[in-house]
């Protein structure tokens, strides 16, 4: 794994840390080693770093219409679906694809740091509404604004 992204899905497991219980799945609220931590904050990572691609698309086509909460949600949904058959949620590659997949987009649409960042805030709500329904609204938007911080940051490295 790049070392950026390492370090980012290790501040996102940080940032989710005593409240991993929150997001797994329901039966299995124990304990979660610091290494399913980073991972969870790789799946975190991942999923915000499609759906900037995906809103960036959406922004540069001028087609803003599609629910970002419903692609989200499936991102989601499909990383539970993982966790609950204990498989790995997130593959180095496939993090390195996703950042690559948001960075194409970013570039293509030609988007300011500012449109960035408010994709970014876009992408952090929907994550946070998604959580909640699973967890307590608080820490959802705590979690999801690391990940949005520590995406943004892998995103756009000069910003």
């Amino acid at each position: 794994m790049q070392p950026d992204l390492k370090q980012a899905s290790s501040a996102i497991g940080s940032a989710i840390g005593a409240d991993a219980a929150e997001f797994t799945p329901t039966g299995e609220k124990h304990f979660v080693a610091e290494a399913a931590l980073m991972e969870m904050g790789a799946s975190f990572l991942f999923a915000f770093l499609k759906a900037v691609a995906k809103k960036a698309g959406e922004v540069a086509q001028e087609q803003v219409g599609t629910s970002l909460g419903t692609a989200i949600g499936e991102i989601f949904s499909g990383l539970l679906g993982r966790l609950k058959r204990k498989q790995p949620p997130v593959g180095e590659k496939d993090l390195e694809d996703a950042r690559k997949e948001a960075e194409t987009a970013v570039k293509a649409g030609g988007l300011s740091q500012a449109e960035i960042a408010a994709i970014g805030q876009a992408v952090a709500t929907a994550m946070a509404a998604e959580l909640s329904k699973r967890s307590d609204a608080t820490i959802s938007a705590r979690v999801a604004d690391q990940v949005k911080v520590e995406g943004l940051k892998v995103l756009t490295p000069e910003a």
